[in-house]
């Protein structure tokens, strides 16, 4: 449990539950924050989403791309791995 609250899964489904409850805390609370503070912090949420998600993908290919050239040694090695039938 302590693994998922220290990961950007977490960090996505807070900045998401922020970004969806922020103009209805503004109407029940009387926060009085103009439409355009709250259209503004919603869009920065789906940002810091879109952006955390990028990251996570590009991380996750640079690991992919080490992990592939570290089994290929050779040209050779490289020819056959792509020329084998899909079983």
């Amino acid at each position: 449990m302590l693994e998922f609250l220290k990961s950007d899964t977490f960090r996505r489904i807070l900045a998401a539950l922020v970004g969806l409850l922020l103009p209805v805390l503004n109407k029940k609370l009387g926060l009085d924050i103009p439409p355009e503070q709250v259209v503004s912090a919603m869009a920065l949420m789906a940002l810091y989403i879109a952006q955390s998600v990028a990251n996570t993908m590009h991380a996750r290919s640079v690991e992919a791309g080490a992990a592939a050239s570290a089994d290929v040694s050779t040209k050779a090695v490289a020819i056959a791995e792509l020329t084998k039938p899909t079983p």
